[in-house]
């Protein structure tokens, strides 16, 4: 459903839609669409903004960053952000309410010192792994400081040497 709307919402000859399991990301980086529309001989930029707690831990999110960086040369860049709880007892909550909502199929809320090990050796930009409404608040626009939740977004930016 997501692709047909996809592909008739944007229709020009700088946009393509990848049908795949973002697991398996070389079947993603040699699909012809993808080759169509990147250099992957040139350094590129790869997002993972809000995908990694929908995978599982068996699925090592830290696994698949690797994976697809090492088709990338130097000067390549990963952005990652992904759903953090500080309290363990908030972490299993909404972890079991969205497994609940998905029927099982959903990964879980992870704590934030779980996040950096994702970008391996690549070098993690400055200001760091951060909570994303942080990120930066001394360039305007920048996000502002909300009331605590519990839970947030907490990310990074990382460049391959």
């Amino acid at each position: 459903m997501t692709l047909v709307h996809g592909r008739a919402l944007v229709d020009n000859d700088n946009t393509g839609f990848v049908h795949a399991d973002m697991r398996d990301i070389e079947s993603i980086l040699e699909n012809p669409e993808t080759l169509r529309l990147l250099d992957l001989d040139r350094p590129t930029a790869v997002l993972f903004n809000s995908v990694f707690h929908c995978l599982k831990d068996e699925d090592d999110p830290a696994s698949l960053v690797r994976r697809a960086m090492a088709r990338f040369p130097p000067g390549s860049y990963v952005v990652i952000s992904h759903l953090v709880a500080d309290d363990t007892k908030l972490r299993a909550e909404l972890t079991k309410t969205v497994l609940d909502a998905t029927g099982g199929d959903w990964g879980c809320v992870r704590r934030p010192d779980q996040i950096p090990p994702y970008f391996g050796d690549l070098e993690i930009l400055p200001p760091g792994p951060v909570k994303l409404t942080t990120w930066r608040p001394e360039t305007p626009p920048g996000a502002t400081e909300q009331p605590t939740i519990g839970w947030y977004e907490y990310g990074g930016v990382a460049r391959k040497s």
